[in-house]
């Protein structure tokens, strides 16, 4: 493979806002890396936008952004010549360079329903033939067995959401970690982070020479390591940075660099920060898409302006979802409580909170957008007994 073959195309308008998403995704794997023993260095590299070297493995990820008036993803956007993160995924796993790592997909918004990637999301849904048949096919793989190793490999992440919501996830999780610092301080200490890591991303493109460095298979230019150098973040290099806030490593962070399809969203780290029960968060997670293609199927069904109906929806929901919260401030599983109340008092308030049926007067479309005001940090779910 050439280099003109393995090295994407970084050109175009929106190449520094994503840059810029990709900093702050990248953010909990170098916590991770002081925190945890599991995370040895992180590569804010070139053919993969993060790399991630693991006790198991190296983690190899593509980070893809999504105007949110573009819908779902589908197959066609997965797999499209020269963006399609499938085809960057296949090219790193012919390089062989992580045997026993993983490939991963890191998406912002969701897999479409209707389309045969939805089945991308478990393993079980990664072993259907139709998706094996459709992924060779575009990828032109040489053969089924081919495809079906490859694809073994592949993890998909999806929900990410906005770049804002990525920050505000990401400082809580310093706050997690030092509740005794000021504001300020944490905020110092994210900047500082954000900013090295915006330097290796920018520190100059690198070719399929960096994997010999890791792999051992040649001896590269003393040139290609230092570039590979300034781009690799280390304990050693990130700890001062992190030295205000160091602490014992916590579930969250832990969700949050997990090499699986579990990535939490804001809502699901909200309702677990609350206490809600595994069945509560799977339960939530299916009313959210549901609201969100409800809103993407209603955007021309009405003359009202649409933005002003959803706005006032949201603020009926939000009115309803604070004083059911006050009730139970200090229960030491309050996400439960909260969760039942606002489903018993929507099956009777569906048309006083939804009067232009912008959710049909759903109770469950209606929970579904409480749970995606909490992806934007509108509501929480309280704060349980550790």
């Amino acid at each position: 493979m050439s280099e003109r073959e393995l090295v994407p195309d970084d050109t175009g308008s929106d190449t520094f806002s994503r840059y810029l998403y990709q900093a702050h995704v990248a953010f909990p794997f170098c916590m991770a890396c002081v925190i945890e023993d599991d995370i040895k260095s992180v590569v804010l590299e070139h053919i993969e936008d993060i790399a991630v070297e693991s006790a198991q493995g190296w983690r190899l990820l593509q980070v893809k952004t999504r105007d949110p008036e573009r819908g779902f993803w589908t197959m066609s956007d997965l797999t499209k010549q020269g963006s399609g993160p499938f085809r960057s995924l296949y090219r790193s796993y012919k390089s062989g360079l992580n045997p026993h790592g993983t490939l991963e997909m890191h998406l912002q918004g969701f897999l479409s329903r209707k389309s045969i990637c939805s089945s991308l999301r478990t393993t079980e849904g990664r072993n259907n033939p139709d998706l094996i048949l459709a992924i060779k096919n575009d990828l032109g793989i040489a053969t089924i067995e081919e495809c079906q190793a490859f694809l073994s490999k592949v993890k998909v992440v999806e929900g990410l959401p906005s770049i804002d919501s990525i920050i505000s996830q990401n400082l809580r999780l310093l706050g997690d970690f030092a509740d005794h610092l000021q504001v300020r301080t944490i905020v110092n200490v994210y900047e500082s982070v954000i900013s090295r890591i915006e330097n290796a991303m920018t520190a100059g493109k690198l070719d399929v020479s960096w994997w010999n460095i890791v792999l051992g298979d040649s001896t590269p230019p003393a040139a290609v390591v230092d570039d590979f150098r300034r781009k690799q973040l280390t304990r050693d290099e990130l700890e001062p940075l992190f030295a205000p806030i160091k602490a014992p490593a916590r579930e969250l962070l832990s969700r949050l660099t997990a090499a699986d399809s579990e990535r939490p969203s804001l809502l699901v780290q909200k309702l677990h920060r609350g206490g809600a029960s595994d069945d509560i968060v799977r339960i939530a997670k299916s009313l959210r898409a549901s609201a969100a293609a409800r809103e993407s199927v209603n955007m021309a069904l009405t003359s009202i302006d649409d933005d002003s109906v959803l706005e006032d929806v949201c603020t009926r929901l939000q009115s309803h979802f604070v004083g059911i919260k006050g009730r139970y401030a200090s229960h030491p599983a309050p996400a439960n409580l909260i969760w039942a109340d606002m489903m018993s008092l929507l099956a009777t308030a569906g048309a006083h909170t939804d009067p232009y049926s912008k959710f049909n007067q759903d109770p469950h479309l209606l929970m579904g957008e409480v749970c995606q005001m909490a992806d934007r940090c509108e509501v929480d779910w309280g704060i349980a007994d550790e």
